[in-house]
């Protein structure tokens, strides 16, 4: 069962519990092994994360051989972005790290409450555009710094 503290995360810690009890109700708890595959890239992404325990890495693949870990997600932080857009692809493969445990939240189910609660909807996006800032400016400086560091550019910077 997914409490109201559960769902007391950053991303929604302006949200009152009446908005809370909305999305408890299309929310259920998935219990994890180290190494589990949550979901992998290409997949449809119908379904949106909350960590409770563990932790969850993004990892995207330069070759069949090659997997880059480009995130980690912490406890008390969601992932699986791609739920909130109609069937989407997922870009990266999600895996456990150690024992982990999550919420999820189906994305119709998500869309759908944000639909017919326009208040919920305007402030979980508001929520949602923040992380996702926040994302896009961390890889950003990322992909800098790792130019900043290529043979070929060290000279032209």
């Amino acid at each position: 069962m997914i409490t109201l503290d559960d769902l007391r995360i950053p991303q929604f810690e302006n949200l009152p519990d009446d908005k809370l009890k909305k999305l408890r109700d299309v929310a259920d708890a998935i219990d994890l092994e180290d190494g589990d595959i949550v979901y992998n890239a290409g997949e449809e992404g119908d379904i949106f994360y909350i960590v409770l325990s563990g932790e969850a890495v993004l990892e995207h693949a330069l070759s069949k051989d090659a997997q880059v870990i480009f995130s980690s997600v912490q406890p008390g932080y969601c992932f699986g972005w791609t739920a909130l857009a109609h069937q989407q692809p997922r870009r990266a493969t999600a895996r456990c790290r150690g024992a982990s445990r999550f919420v999820r939240i189906n994305g119709n189910e998500l869309r759908r409450i944000m639909d017919e609660d326009h208040t919920l909807g305007y402030l979980l996006y508001h929520a949602f555009m923040e992380s996702v800032l926040d994302q896009l400016f961390t890889r950003t400086e990322q992909f800098m710094s790792m130019l900043s560091h290529h043979p070929d550019l060290k000279n032209a910077l």
